[in-house]
């Protein structure tokens, strides 16, 4: 069951001021994308540079720590994250270790 999302309507006051194209043509209803469609068209067009994909980590990290030591009612001296360029598995993972 592949759900299907419609994109917005095209937006009334185009260039040739009813609905119209650029000239004067009937508006073009956009096509109908799904949800996977639409997640492909924006993955090719996102650039991501690598002090986001630094602050990303480092929010995950963050996150990950505070419920370990809250829910997981770990020592926060126990609970250390590797600094930023340390040797890491490649993927979108975490590994933990305890001390």
């Amino acid at each position: 069951a592949r759900e299907k999302i419609e994109p917005p309507a095209p937006a009334a006051s185009s260039p040739g001021g009813k609905g119209e194209g650029a000239k004067g043509e009937p508006a073009k209803a956009a096509p109908e994308l799904t949800a996977a469609e639409m997640e492909a068209l924006l993955l090719a067009r996102i650039e991501v540079g690598e002090a986001q994909l630094r602050e990303l980590a480092r929010k995950r990290g963050d996150g990950a720590r505070t419920w370990l030591v809250a829910e997981g009612r770990l020592p926060a001296e126990r609970v250390v994250m590797a600094p930023p360029g340390a040797e890491t598995a490649q993927g979108a993972r975490v590994a933990f270790a305890l001390r």
